[in-house]
């Protein structure tokens, strides 16, 4: 059957089909190689982001801008003996402590919002540090704490 198909016109349509599969065979290998070019300058474009992000989350971190943040707020930096343990009991503790409660006022929170995020913005373009030049700081940080007068005199007792 083999030697009659080749010596008959029959074989010329099989070639025909056979060379055709190989042309879309190649045709669907080139657009996977577009397809592949694609997603590596997809990626290689987040990778670059994601280093920006983590540059920008590096510069935010940094315990001096946080610190300088608090101070604007009215947080200070407790002393080694300012930290004290108090005993809470919950008669002679918890009236005090729920009457010291209030609700926020919303035009005060929103208002004290816009005027941080000014703050952060500014802070932000002052201190921008390229990220070929950020290093990983680490520091020490304590806890903040504010002064207020239901703060005073929970830690006194009144």
């Amino acid at each position: 059957m083999l030697d009659r198909l080749i010596r008959g016109r029959a074989w010329i349509p099989v070639l025909g089909v056979l060379l055709a599969g190989i042309v879309a065979m190649r045709v669907e290998v080139l657009k996977l190689s577009v397809s592949v070019g694609r997603s590596v300058a997809v990626a290689s474009q987040l990778q670059s982001e994601n280093q920006a992000l983590r540059a920008n989350v590096a510069s935010l971190s940094n315990a001096a801008r946080i610190e300088h943040l608090a101070g604007t707020m009215g947080m200070v930096m407790p002393g080694p003996l300012d930290l004290h343990f108090i005993s809470a009991s919950v008669t002679n503790d918890l009236g005090p402590a729920v009457a010291g409660i209030v609700s926020p006022d919303p035009t005060t929170f929103e208002s004290g919002l816009q005027s941080q995020a000014a703050a952060n913005t500014a802070s932000l373009s002052a201190v921008a540090p390229t990220p070929a030049t950020t290093t990983g700081t680490s520091s020490s940080t304590a806890p903040l704490t504010t002064t207020s007068s239901s703060a005073a005199a929970a830690t006194t007792g009144g």
